[in-house]
């Protein structure tokens, strides 16, 4: 998918990429193995930080939704998610609350008057239980 990112073969390797190895993405949301506690040197991981692979990296100027919705398993934790350009935070918003079987939606607008380049979104989280949901990322009218 490097070769050619915008072809057919590119846009499905990029695809069996992040379904396969890579972490949650807007094409398969997240899945059981991207909660789960992961240890390193024998230590247990309290926070888990995601990057959407799979973000435009060019965003026009406007208004920007992301949806999180928790589809199956457990709970989800309160996030921190941050839009970087550059690697350099752009605006910073956090989730009302975690999702929840009774409250598996939310929601967070970005706004950004000069659009971006280099755009990337990082998720940050504390562990919570294995879980799976979808990421809609939606420019609004």
């Amino acid at each position: 998918w490097r070769a050619d990112p915008d072809s057919i073969c590119g846009r499905a390797g990029m695809r069996l990429f992040l379904q396969s190895y890579g972490g949650p993405s807007l094409a398969f949301g997240w899945t059981d193995r991207h909660t789960s506690p992961v240890t390193e040197d024998g230590v247990e991981r309290k926070a888990l930080f995601w990057i959407i692979g799979d973000l435009p990296l060019t965003l026009e100027p406007g208004t920007y939704r992301l949806r999180l919705k928790r589809t199956h398993g457990g709970e989800l934790p309160t996030a921190h998610i941050r839009l970087l350009s550059g690697g350099k935070d752009k605006e910073k918003h956090s989730l009302a609350s975690a999702l929840t079987k009774t409250d598996p939606v939310q929601e967070v607008l970005f706004s950004l008057p000069d659009g971006l380049s280099d755009a990337s979104l990082r998720v940050e989280l504390t562990l919570g239980d294995k879980s799976r949901g979808t990421i809609e990322w939606t420019k609004l009218p």
